[in-house]
C-alpha cells in the first residue's frame, strides 16, 4: 500500500462505517477518545501531561489505522474513478474514491482579504516605494497602488463580500478533476475545519490554490448537477417558490462562459496525497 498523507479525516463518519462493517470500534481507540477527552486540570503533574500528549499522538496513529483498514474493507462498496469511468456509473450515494489535481477555495480567507483589500494595496505600495525610492508621501502610495491595480471600489467589494457571506460563508472547499477520459465533470467536497490534520492558512502556505501533486478523496456522492431530480413535491409552504429561485441563482454561479459546469457534490471522509513507492536510482 502507498504511504498516506492525511489532509483530512471526518472521523464521525470514518467511525460509522468502520462500526457498520466491522460490527463495532475497535476498544482501544473508544478507550483512548475518552482519555483525550477528559476535562484538563489546572495544576496537571508532568507525568499527567505526558500521558495526555502521548493519547494525543495515539489518537492520531489510531485514525490513520482505522481510515486504512476501512478503506481495504470497503473496495467492494468503493468506485474507484478511472479512465473508464462514465457519467452513468456515478448515482447519488455512491462511494467514490477520486484521484486528480486539486483546486483549493478558501472562502474565509477570500472575504478577508476582499474586506482589507485597499489597506493591503497601500501596504504593498508602501513596501515597493519605499525599497525603490526611500522617503516616500501618502499621495504617492495612494497614486502607486491605483495605478498598479491595487485599489478597489468600496461598493464592488462589498458586493462580493455578500455573495460570499450568503452562499459560502467561512467554508473551505475542494474542487478535483479526474484523471477519466470519459468524464468532463469536478468533484467538490466541503471541508469541515474540525478534521483537517492542518490548518486553512498552513494548506495555502504549503501547497497555494492549485497543488502541483494530485490528492485522492474518498466520500459518498450527495448531488449530481446534470441528474434533474424527478421527485414531485405535494406539500409547499409559502417560500417553496422562492427556494426554487434561490437554487437557480445559486447554480448560475458555477456557470462559465454561459455554460454550467457539470459537477459532482461530495461528502468527503478523507483526502489525502498518495506517495507510491520510489526507488533512488543507482550510481
Amino acid at each position: 500500500m502507498a504511504l498516506r498523507d492525511f489532509i483530512y479525516i471526518d472521523k464521525n463518519r470514518m467511525y460509522s462505517l468502520y462500526s457498520q462493517l466491522f460490527e463495532g470500534v475497535v476498544e482501544s481507540l473508544v478507550r483512548s477518545v475518552s482519555y483525550s477527552t477528559e476535562e484538563q486540570k489546572k495544576d496537571r503533574k508532568l507525568e499527567e501531561s505526558i500521558i495526555d500528549a502521548s493519547v494525543k499522538v495515539q489518537n492520531v496513529v489510531l485514525f490513520d489505522h482505522i481510515y486504512n483498514t476501512l478503506e481495504d474493507k470497503m473496495k467492494s462498496h468503493l468506485l474507484i474513478v478511472d479512465k473508464e469511468t462514465t457519467k452513468d456509473d456515478i448515482k447519488p450515494t455512491s462511494i467514490v474514491k477520486i484521484t486528480g489535481y486539486v483546486t483549493i477555495e478558501d472562502y474565509n480567507h477570500l472575504s478577508y482579504l476582499m474586506s482589507n483589500i485597499n489597506e493591503i494595496g497601500l501596504a504593498l505600495s508602501y513596501l515597493q516605494l519605499i525599497n525603490e525610492k526611500g522617503n516616500v508621501s501618502n499621495n504617492s502610495i495612494e497614486k502607486h497602488a491605483k495605478e498598479n491595480g491595487l485599489n478597489f471600489d468600496k461598493k464592488f467589494t462589498s458586493s462580493i463580500i455578500k455573495v460570499i457571506e450568503n452562499f459560502h460563508g467561512k467554508t473551505m472547499e475542494i474542487i478535483i478533476e479526474s484523471d477519466s477520459g470519459n468524464l468532463n465533470v469536478g468533484f467538490k467536497a466541503l471541508l469541515n475545519e474540525e478534521f483537517l490534520r492542518i490548518s486553512p492558512d498552513d494548506i495555502r502556505n504549503l501547497y497555494g490554490y492549485k497543488p502541483c501533486m494530485k490528492w485522492t478523496m474518498v466520500g459518498e456522492v450527495t448531488e449530481v448537477s446534470y441528474l434533474t431530480s424527478t421527485r414531485s413535491v405535494s406539500s409547499k409552504s409559502a417560500f417553496s417558490d422562492l427556494f426554487m429561485n434561490l437554487n437557480e441563482v445559486d447554480k448560475s454561479f458555477s456557470k462559465v462562459n454561459e455554460q454550467l459546469n457539470d459537477m459532482i457534490r461530495i461528502a468527503p471522509i478523507a483526502v489525502y496525497i498518495e506517495h507510491e513507492n520510489i526507488t533512488a536510482a543507482a550510481d
